[in-house]
């Protein structure tokens, strides 16, 4: 009898011990690591865009995550580098994370200029992007390794306009009357394109533009109308073309290096804080556009949308831009992964997918 109860004390004992363990266990992986992260992110767009505030979201949600272990500095309006700069202080380490246009990169990664055929919208530029299951993944698939390899991680990022459009001093109405303009591009495959169309393709960093117009080094610019908008481009040009010829994101990179020295509960955290940004700035993205328009006319800036009013000479500019694309871009990134690229491309255009159920469900 005394052997019985005491096997049954004992076996309570180890009962009550494996619980205790499994109560830790659990409560471990649902607490975010204590230890402090401190980390460095620069930014790109002025202060004040939603962009700018995307990435203030992101941190402000990342660090109530980690319950404060994640500590983020922030330098917004390219304070501390934007750009090429910004890529090679990540890739190096000299600072953690950086918001990237990842075209920026071509220089090292030829693949890069692949976020970039052209004339698409929204749910399209994510299908192609991100949805293997619509016949997509450019950016897992492809565009991610690259990165890696050059010892950069890439998240996805918010989306810096779901158009790109085109400021000039003159007014056009056909792809000819681009002819003989110089035009600022800010990467190879936006180059292409507009020399495509009989214009010269000026590679010049945001921050220049507004004197490179004012001074006549140039006489328009391709961008979003966020930018012709926050940067007061508007003030030194007349005429505005909505193109709707490439869906931009701005991602952010980090130093490969580091984003493998944090626990996986912080990468997870890092993620999720991301996904929640970023699908914000997209909704915000698409809605700033109607409200851009509006503001450019009421600067009295003359708007014409050529996908609507010019249809044919649309039509023309999206076929001759593709066309100098495969040529210029398809040689140095090779044919297999052109082919692969133009696949993602082709697949995923008639699917009715949309980039919010992308965003909320696919592996970040």
């Amino acid at each position: 009898m005394k052997e019985s109860r005491m096997f049954t004390s004992i076996s309570l004992i180890i009962v009550f011990l494996l619980v205790l363990i499994f109560i830790s266990a659990a409560h471990s992986a649902s607490t975010p690591p204590t230890k402090t992260v401190n980390i460095r992110l620069t930014g790109h767009m002025p202060v004040g865009n939603y962009n700018t505030t995307a990435a203030e979201k992101f941190m402000q949600e990342a660090e109530k995550m980690s319950n404060g272990s994640l500590k983020f500095t922030y330098y917004p309006a390219g304070q501390l580098a934007m750009d090429v700069k910004a890529i090679e202080l990540c890739q190096r380490g000299a600072i953690e994370m950086a918001q990237i246009f990842p075209s920026r990169a071509v220089g090292m990664i030829p693949e890069s200029d692949l976020v970039y055929p052209f004339f698409d919208d929204p749910d399209w530029y994510a299908r192609r992007m991100f949805d293997v299951s619509s016949g997509g993944g450019l950016w897992h698939k492809i565009i991610i390794p690259k990165f890696q390899q050059k010892n950069l991680h890439l998240l996805p990022g918010p989306l810096y306009s779901p158009e790109h459009s085109m400021l000039t001093k003159k007014k056009i109405v056909t792809m000819d009357d681009y002819k003989g303009l110089k035009i600022r591009t800010s990467s190879r495959a936006m180059g292409a394109a507009v020399e495509s169309w009989g214009a010269q393709g000026v590679v010049m960093t945001s921050s220049e533009t507004y004197q490179g117009l004012q001074r006549n080094v140039i006489d328009g610019a391709l961008s979003g109308l966020t930018s012709i908008r926050s940067r007061k481009w508007f003030e030194v040009a007349d005429h505005v073309q909505l193109l709707w010829m490439a869906c931009t994101s701005l991602d952010t990179a980090v130093n490969l290096a580091f984003w493998k020295s944090l626990s996986p509960e912080h990468r997870k955290i890092i993620e999720e804080a991301m996904r929640s940004s970023t699908i914000w700035a997209w909704e915000k993205s698409i809605e700033e556009v109607r409200g851009d328009i509006e503001f450019l006319k009421s600067k009295k800036l003359q708007l014409v949308d050529f996908k609507k009013t010019y249809p044919a000479e649309w039509g023309k500019m999206k076929d001759s831009a593709m066309a100098a694309l495969a040529k210029e871009i398809g040689p140095t990134v090779g044919k297999a992964t052109w082919d692969q690229a133009m696949q993602f491309m082709n697949a995923t255009e008639k699917s009715n997918k949309t980039w919010q159920e992308i965003l909320k469900t696919m592996p970040w």
